[in-house]
């Protein structure tokens, strides 16, 4: 028969302490939320289409609010028609909802500036909306593909 412990401490008796790393290196860290850091945040849900219509203010507006951050390379804000199709097997039309319409990127000179602007902005109110922030591929954004994927919504 197997010798049974007495107690639960036994059970950890001989098993060895957790270490801590002899040699962290903190450029290596996880970046949890923060996976794909760029330096281009997308901003949505600030207006609803209906509002739209002053574009390049909300766009000066965004900017102005995004400086407090860091140096802004540029700022434009796209609007989504009611549907797009999106390029899946032959093709689908998919609508687009109120909230995804509008959407403001904020291309930053430097990867912190806009870590900084997604933690403020991520969450916050404006004009009575919830802005919701992400990352947007820096590449992508460079060439104008502006559209959103498959998944995004």
């Amino acid at each position: 028969t197997a010798d049974v412990p007495k107690s639960n401490s036994d059970r950890y008796e001989d098993a060895p302490l957790a270490q801590p790393n002899p040699n962290p290196n903190p450029s290596k860290r996880k970046l949890g939320m923060f996976s794909k850091p760029s330096c281009v945040v997308l901003l949505k849900n600030m207006v609803s289409a209906d509002d739209a219509d002053e574009l390049e203010m909300l766009a000066e507006e965004t900017k102005g609010e995004c400086l407090k951050f860091g140096p802004v390379e540029s700022c434009l804000v796209q609007q989504l028609p009611p549907s797009i199709t999106l390029e899946v097997g032959k093709g689908a039309e998919i609508a687009v909802p109120d909230s995804e319409r509008v959407r403001t990127f904020v291309k930053f000179e430097r990867q912190d500036s806009a870590i900084r602007a997604y933690r403020d902005m991520n969450g916050r109110f404006f004009a009575g909306r919830q802005i919701a922030a992400s990352f947007f591929d820096e590449t992508k954004f460079d060439r104008m593909e502006l559209a959103p994927s498959l998944g995004e919504w």
